[in-house]
């Protein structure tokens, strides 16, 4: 793993960063990074916990334990790599390739995205969000996105059976909680993207909320 060094420029750590291709596997926690490595010819598994590797991944980018640079390439294009903003990996709304390197959400696109450890002195640039807010939108009459809750909900009651998940908050949560989600609710031969942090605390406050009513009655 690379590491940023303060006495280069931006551009400079950009060229010396993890891509994105590799940045998934490399700074993936060790015991998901294990499990891969063995988990051998099965393809369903591997395909699991590549995609949890990469929400965690995603989550320390969008944490601050990680930077993430690359080349603005829309609206406008620039020549010049500059850090991107942290709410990009945060937001649901933002797709990021893994294998080609770039990030779209929140009205921008980059390309040729690279990871380093550490954080820059200087302020992370600004971008104007979008209308497409990265919390869970319910679900519309006619049409719209459709609610994730009671997916969410019979997994957080299957984890709550345990006593030693009751109280995790959403972060400490969201590993095993992504790993029963992925293994459960994933199509063979499809790809279903992890829950973020931010739309697991949502979940989970509400989930708590209809426990304690439940209690009351």
């Amino acid at each position: 793993m690379k590491e940023f060094d303060p006495d280069l420029s931006l551009a400079e750590n950009w060229q010396t960063a993890d891509p994105l291709d590799f940045a998934w596997f490399a700074y993936a926690p060790s015991p998901l990074k294990e499990q891969f490595q063995n988990a051998g010819d099965h393809a369903g598994r591997t395909e699991t916990l590549r995609r949890l590797m990469e929400a965690e991944v995603r989550g320390q980018i969008g944490h601050g334990e990680q930077i993430a640079f690359g080349i603005l390439i829309a609206p406008e294009l620039e020549d010049t790599p500059r850090q991107l903003p942290s709410a990009m990996f945060q937001a649901d709304s933002t797709s990021v390739d893994w294998g080609d390197g770039t990030v779209a959400g929140l009205g921008r696109t980059f390309a040729e995205v690279r990871v380093c450890v550490g954080k820059t002195p200087q302020p992370e640039p600004t971008v104007e969000l979008d209308q497409a807010d990265n919390a869970e939108k319910p679900t519309k009459r006619g049409g719209g996105r459709t609610s994730q809750y009671p997916q969410v909900r019979e997994i957080l009651e299957a984890l709550f059976a345990e006593p030693s998940y009751a109280a995790l908050s959403a972060a400490r949560l969201l590993g095993p909680f992504n790993q029963a989600y992925l293994e459960k609710f994933q199509p063979p031969g499809g790809k279903l993207a992890p829950i973020s942090e931010r739309s697991l605390f949502g979940h989970l406050k509400r989930y708590r909320q209809e426990l304690a009513e439940t209690r009351k009655n």
